[in-house]
């Protein structure tokens, strides 16, 4: 049995932890896709590119699908084909959204300028 005694746990301040620091000047849509409102655990994020965005935003959506069709799907062929379902199942312009975030990523992630 262990009887070394237990150290206390630290406190973390969860704001610090969900928001990062936006610099006066920067502003940040919060507000939710689908119903308009502002809701509490709102997380303001950095993405790669240095934009500011909310964890409920457009740009954040299309972000972490990009990253998961990645980690989803390994070979180029498969993702071609769930590229190929989106465009037939919402069109075109998100094809080519979706598209150019993955080619965003995929040079980040390789340094092509």
């Amino acid at each position: 049995m262990d009887t070394k005694p237990k150290r206390p746990a630290k406190k973390m301040d969860v704001q610090g932890v969900l928001r990062e620091e936006v610099s006066e000047g920067e502003q940040v849509d919060e507000r939710c896709l689908a119903c308009g409102q502002v809701h509490g655990p709102t997380r303001i994020l950095r993405l790669p590119t240095g934009k500011l965005v909310s964890s409920y935003s457009e740009e954040f959506r299309l972000y972490t699908e990009a990253k998961w069709v990645f980690k989803r799907f390994r070979t180029k062929r498969t993702r071609q084909l769930y590229l190929a379902e989106v465009a037939n199942l919402r069109g075109k312009a998100a094809y080519d959204r979706l598209r150019d975030a993955m080619t965003e990523i995929w040079r980040r992630e390789n340094d092509m300028p």
